[in-house]
C-alpha cells in the first residue's frame, strides 16, 4: 500500500542537484526586478540549502538532477490614497515545479521524466519599497 506521505513536498527530501529555470512574465518590470536577477536569487537560495546547481547538458547525463521551474507573473496596479498619492501595488503569482526522472511503480523497467512536486499558484500582493518588492510576513526558507 502506498502511503500519502510519499507524495507532495516530502518528495523533495534528498534533492541534491537541480537545473533551476526561472521565467518572469510582467507587462512592466519593477525597476530592480528582472528574470536574470530572479534566476540569481533562486540559485543563491538553493546553494545555501546545499543543493548543487548544474546546467541542462550536465543534467542530461545525471539522472539524479532535477529540473526546478519557477514561474513568476506580476501585474501592476496603481491605487490612490485619500490624498490622491499614487501607490503601486503588484499582484504576484508564483508557480514552482520540480521535475525528475522516475521509475514507474507498475513497471520498474520504465523510466520517465515527470513533475514530482508543484506548488501552484502562490498568489500574493506586494508593494515596491526602497526599490524592492516586499511582503514582510512571509520568510523565504529552503531546507533540504
Amino acid at each position: 500500500m502506498i502511503k500519502r506521505k510519499q507524495f507532495g513536498a516530502s518528495t523533495l527530501s534528498g534533492v541534491k542537484v537541480v537545473v533551476p529555470v526561472v521565467s518572469l512574465c510582467t507587462t512592466e518590470e519593477p525597476d530592480p526586478l528582472s528574470e536574470e536577477r530572479l534566476q540569481a536569487q533562486v540559485e543563491d537560495t538553493l546553494r545555501k540549502a546545499g543543493i548543487e546547481i548544474v546546467d541542462q547538458a550536465t543534467a542530461e547525463e545525471n539522472p539524479n538532477a532535477g529540473l526546478l521551474c519557477v514561474a513568476v507573473v506580476i501585474e501592476k496596479q496603481v491605487h490612490h490614497l485619500p490624498d490622491q498619492t499614487p501607490v503601486p501595488i503588484y499582484a504576484v503569482v508564483v508557480q514552482v515545479t520540480h521535475e525528475e526522472t522516475v521509475r514507474l511503480y507498475r513497471d520498474d523497467n520504465i523510466l520517465t521524466r515527470t513533475a514530482t512536486w508543484s506548488k501552484f499558484p502562490i498568489p500574493d500582493l506586494m508593494i515596491l519599497q526602497s526599490g524592492r518588492l516586499e511582503r514582510e510576513d512571509v520568510p523565504v526558507v529552503v531546507e533540504n
